[in-house]
């Protein structure tokens, strides 16, 4: 169990990367905006979860169960190069890089709509790594849940943390 929990941390880094990267930028999420982004990940990883685990039953266990590390393993190898190699401004990457552009009223504070399209964007590793884990047979609701607390917990904290470095900085 520790292993999977660690794995959803990973998945979900991006979630602390951005919302460490909005903070600094002096943008606010709300715990509604926060609650919203949770849900919609959980949303995504559980049902993608609950379609890797309805493929049990149709192909054969062992199949799935190589087919799901191997998705593991190329989601581990997208990351890697995402990372490590394109310089466009394009997807969650240019939000790194640029978070004020998610703003678009400017106010400072993320508004429902903002919140969806952010949690679209952090949404597609949780429906690939939902798929992988509902391949290896793990149960959905339970998952489901975690991942929406581990997202919650990451965006909301790393928002609270980053405008909270600006504000030292600014006093220091």
């Amino acid at each position: 169990m520790r292993e999977l929990f660690c794995f959803l941390l990973a998945l979900n880094f991006d979630c602390f990367v951005s919302g460490l990267a909005l903070g600094v930028s002096g943008i606010r999420i709300s715990m509604r905006a926060s609650l919203l982004v949770a849900g919609c990940s959980a949303f995504c990883f559980g049902t993608t979860m609950a379609l890797g685990e309805q493929l049990l039953a149709w192909l054969p266990v062992e199949f799935l169960h190589s087919l799901g590390l191997v998705l593991l393993l190329l989601l581990t190898l997208g990351w890697i190069v995402s990372f490590c190699g394109k310089k466009g401004g394009n997807g969650i990457s240019g939000l790194w890089r640029r978070p004020e552009k998610l703003d678009s009223n400017a106010d400072k504070t993320l508004s429902a709509m903002e919140a969806f399209l952010l949690s679209l964007a952090l949404a597609l590793d949780n429906i690939s790594g939902g798929l992988a884990f509902g391949l290896l047979g793990e149960k959905p609701a339970l998952w489901a849940g975690m991942a929406a607390a581990v997202t919650f917990a990451l965006l909301a904290g790393a928002n609270m943390l980053g405008r909270l470095l600006v504000r030292e900085l600014k006093r220091g």
